[in-house]
Order: C-alpha cells, then structure tokens, then sequence
C-alpha cells in the first residue's frame, strides 16, 4: 500500500467516526475507538451514571446497567435484556436524556404476558420509564414508573409515604395534582373536592396550559372554598368553582385504581431546574379517609383525562343559564 493510499484511508477513517459521534450510533461503535490514551469521550459522565441498579420506590420495578445493556426486572423476575442506545453531547446529568432501543417488544416465558416499552429516559438522576402491559383476555395497562439510582437516589425515611391499596370498594372524596417546573407552561394545578353529605358534589378549580392551542386555561377561583366557605369565613354558594359531572368523577376514580403510579417523592435539594410533580389522593373506606401521595412525573394519560374533563366543566358552566 503506497503512502498516499495510506493517507487517505486515514482521512476515511476518522471522518466515519466523525459521523459516529454525530448520531445515535455513537454510543454502540464508538465508544471503543475513543477509549485510546489522550482521547475523551463525552458521553462518559452519562455512561458512569446509568452503570448501576435502579429500582422503584415501591420495589416492583427494578433494572441493572452494565455497558450498553440493560436489564428490566418485574417483582424481580427478568423481563427485558437488550441493548440499548443515547444521544448526548455534554449537556449535562440533569438534562432529560432519552434511551433508543432496537425492540421495543418481549413477553413473558409463557407467553401470557407481553409489554412494549414506550419510553425509558433519565433526568434528574432518575430512570422514568413508560411501559404498556398487554394480558390475554383484559385491557391494555399502562404503567409509568420512577427508578432511582441504588446509590444516591433513595429517598430518606419519611421522604415518600407508603401507597395504601384501593379497594373498589373506595370513594374518591377529593383530588388535588400540583406540579412546578421550569417552564410555565409545564406548570399546573388541578383540585377536584366532594362536599360532605349526598349527592356528592365535586367542584372544580384548575390552572393548566391547553398543550393543543397553548392557551392558559383557568377555571374557578382558587381562593374559594370547596365546602361552602371563603377562605376568610364568609359562606359562598361554590359558584365560584364549577361541579363536575358525576360520571366524569366516577371515570377519574376508575382510573386512579388502575393507574399503578409510583410513589411520591421531593426532588433531590439543590435541584433548581427540576421538576416536582405531586398528586395527592384522598379516598374514604368504611367510613375511614386516607391520602396517597403519588408522582406525577410522566403521567401523561391522566393529564390528558383532566384537561377533558376540564373542557366539559368549562362547556357545561357556559352553556347552563345564569340565575337572574
């Protein structure tokens, strides 16, 4: 081989690899190539991360990382091992950061259980990860789970409230979902409460961004009561927070039972661009109230079934005629 040939399949060479970095691909091809002395690889930082266990608050979700394969457990049974792709270039731990993987799809050993993962990504220092269950003879479920990194994402004693199991049995007496973030239009709040006695009479008040028109959708006012007072004292009819219709409250409550989210838990301290999404839900069985606290983080469905309902009470209240 004469030297100019040398030369150029030199420049060949290292303009592939250029075109490695550039893509998806980089991580699978070319982290191998920038493992020489004196040459960096940016996604290192993002790689050290990942390589570890991470489990869910509640202990049903697990996954191991170990180089470019990932491990997803349920209740501790394995069911997905594949490998797994990202692209980053430096932008940071706490960025969202999505994984690409090249089958979506496995079941079970038997067969009776198949599941598509939607989505995995880290932010934060946490895995979330989006997962659709398919069961023969029943309806789809989707999950959307928090794991946290072994190492220094478990939350301290007192941090995240166990989740108490729902009964169907169980009456959805209040319902409240605020999330902050860095953004605005990210930002929301959500109260839906029942007042004491029959029928129940759940009232709205909600502060949301419409994610189709991106209009900022309001309705009802927050500094009025949910049980027939001001917050000052004085009595208010609830006209002020519109009700919601009792079917759409029912259809809210079926959801809950089935949503499966995972528990809630703060931001870590000193994470000022993160986002803290809290859903607390407040149910009364056998004449006993208690609260679940629940992430919001990637509940994405359940956000779409408020802004809905939100639609319907915004709808019904203009339609129905004013009291002279």
């Amino acid at each position: 081989m004469t030297r100019k040939m040398k030369i150029m399949l030199g420049i060949l060479a290292s303009a592939a690899l250029a075109a490695l970095v550039g893509t998806g691909l980089y991580l699978r091809f070319g982290l191998q190539a920038l493992d020489r002395p004196g040459m960096e690889n940016p996604a290192g930082p993002m790689l050290e991360l990942l390589n570890a266990d991470w489990m869910s608050d509640d202990g049903v979700w697990s996954a191991r990382i170990e180089g470019a394969t990932l491990d997803l457990s349920y209740r501790q049974e394995l069911v997905y091992s594949g490998g797994f792709s990202f692209d980053f270039q430096g932008d940071g731990l706490n960025a969202k950061t999505e994984l690409s993987f090249d089958d979506k799809q496995f079941e079970s050993e038997d067969g009776s259980v198949s599941s598509t993962m939607e989505s995995l990504s880290v932010e934060n220092r946490k895995l979330y990860l989006v997962i659709t269950v398919s069961k023969a003879g029943e309806a789809n479920v989707r999950q959307q789970m928090v794991l946290n990194r072994a190492e220094s994402g478990k939350t301290t004693e007192g941090e995240s409230e166990k989740i108490r199991e729902v009964s169907d049995m169980a009456e959805l007496m209040e319902f409240s979902w605020h999330q902050s973030a860095m953004s605005f239009s990210d930002c929301f709040d959500f109260q839906i409460k029942t007042a004491e006695g029959k029928p129940a009479a759940p009232r709205l008040y909600c502060d949301y961004t419409d994610t189709e028109t991106g209009e900022r959708i309001e309705i009802g006012e927050e500094s009025s009561g949910f049980q027939g007072f001001q917050l000052d004292g004085t009595r208010t009819d609830n006209a002020a927070c519109p009700p919601v219709p009792l079917e759409r409250w029912e259809e809210l409550a079926d959801f809950l039972r089935k949503a499966e989210l995972s528990p809630y838990s703060p931001p870590e301290p000193g994470l000022m661009d993160a986002t803290n999404s809290n859903i607390q839900v407040t149910w009364r069985e056998n004449g006993e109230k208690f609260t679940n606290s629940y992430s919001g983080v990637y509940a994405h469905e359940l956000l779409k079934l408020l802004q809905d309902i939100a639609g319907e009470v915004s709808r019904n209240a203009f339609e129905e005629p004013k009291p002279e």
